[in-house]
């Protein structure tokens, strides 16, 4: 999906309130390295580097290419934990997992070989909410929940 060049003023526009003005040729420069991105990462990387950057002089094309990989993160992030319209969808229907009650997690019992003992583990259940939650791990590992082995979906009736 390229971006329009009305779409990409837009942007560096609102970039501009808050730094030195970009100037034509380099704004031309800016549209064509950047054009190639989905307009709603560039508007959210904007909004991330009016939040977080510190410097007068406008970014440069990596610094803008960052804070768009960081936004693209944080919109597959917000996506994949929409949860809540699951849980939302049926509510006032009771549990529609038997296994999670509708919490996404499982506690399973297992062995642990250095310790010589059985203990208990939360792992991500099968159904839709359980799904859910670890995609949204997975898209981003770092926000929330602590490193998980890639067993999802494994304890399924």
């Amino acid at each position: 999906m390229i971006i329009t060049k009305s779409e990409f003023n837009k942007c560096m526009a609102r970039l501009e309130t808050a730094t030195e003005p970009l100037g034509d040729i380099k704004a031309e420069l800016y549209y064509e390295r950047l054009k190639e991105n989905d307009f709603n990462v560039l508007w959210k990387a904007c909004t991330i580097l009016l939040d977080n950057y510190k410097y007068k002089r406008f970014p440069s094309i990596g610094e803008i290419k960052d804070a768009m990989h960081d936004a693209d993160r944080s919109i597959k992030y917000a996506k994949a934990c929409e949860v809540g319209a699951l849980e939302k969808e049926h509510f006032g229907e009771g549990p529609r997992c038997s296994r999670c009650e509708d919490t996404g997690w499982v506690v399973v019992n297992e062995y642990d070989e250095f310790y010589k003992q059985e203990h208990e583990r939360a792992v991500n259940c099968s159904c839709p909410i359980g799904r859910a939650r670890y995609d949204a791990w997975r898209t981003n590992p770092s926000k929330d929940l602590p490193p998980m082995k890639d067993r999802a979906y494994e304890y399924e009736d």
